[in-house]
């Protein structure tokens, strides 16, 4: 199907607020469905789809992942970790020491750790490396008011690295985007369980690419406890911002 890469179809979806998603998350955790399951079913959703985006055989390829210290930090590890397994040459960069991760984030880390996948919090002075595809996991929605220094430089680095990026959630920055400091430019992102309205913004257009999401397995009833005027996200909605749709279950 024409009108983007991977040839999927184009959903209409009315976006919502950073404050409606965590409304909706919280209540997902009351339904039973823990924070952890929907980042784990969301590293997988995210290594998936870059298997897809890169064409299938990972064997070999490298990849550059560069992986902050909260929530979404963790989702690109554990995508991380199923990218080694089929056969990537992964390399991560930190924007911080690993002791300023979030717990979940360390958790993640420490699979990568384990099988030997080189990890280097980033340094003054360095370039990134070589890589056919970065994978940008700095900062998610809610986690961008406030970057540090080496989020910021390792944003520029990736704008100014020949290699396309996908972003994970959002395009690192874009929330503070401002002055002379661009959010990463990113050729896709992948966004989970509902897109954000920032995606929608002049700036998110400019900076995220084509966005794809990603069902991470929210609960129907989730939506009508959360009080917000979506019943599922298995249905396309009036004129919005273009999104395609992506699930491993059935391929693209």
């Amino acid at each position: 199907m024409a009108g983007n890469r991977l040839g999927v179809p184009t959903w209409q979806l009315t976006p919502i607020s950073m404050a409606e998603r965590q409304r909706l998350w919280a209540v997902q955790e009351t339904l039973g469905v823990p924070t952890a399951a929907m980042l784990t079913l969301a590293g997988w959703q995210g290594a998936c789809f870059i298997r897809h985006w890169l064409g299938g055989d990972l064997t070999d390829v490298p990849l550059l992942l560069l992986a902050g210290p909260g929530r979404i930090g963790a989702i690109g590890l554990m995508a991380g970790r199923h990218l080694h397994s089929w056969g990537a040459e992964l390399q991560v960069i930190l924007s911080m020491m690993p002791e300023q991760l979030h717990a979940t984030t360390k958790q993640a880390l420490a699979s990568l750790l384990a099988v030997g996948v080189p990890v280097t919090p980033l340094e003054s002075g360095w370039e990134l490396p070589a890589a056919d595809l970065i994978l940008d996991a700095l900062l998610g929605s809610g986690e961008q008011s406030a970057p540090s220094g080496d989020s910021t430089q390792l944003i520029r680095l990736a704008n100014s690295h020949p290699a396309e990026i996908v972003s994970f959630d959002l395009p690192s920055g874009l929330e503070q985007a401002a002055g002379d400091v661009l959010p990463i430019q990113a050729a896709a992102t992948l966004t989970f369980d509902w897109p954000l309205d920032l995606l929608t913004s002049p700036a998110g257009r400019a900076a995220a690419g084509e966005c794809y999401l990603a069902d991470i397995g929210l609960l129907p009833e989730a939506w009508g406890q959360a009080d917000l005027p979506i019943t599922s996200p298995a249905f396309p909605l009036a004129k919005t911002t273009p999104v395609r749709w992506y699930s491993e279950e059935t391929g693209l």
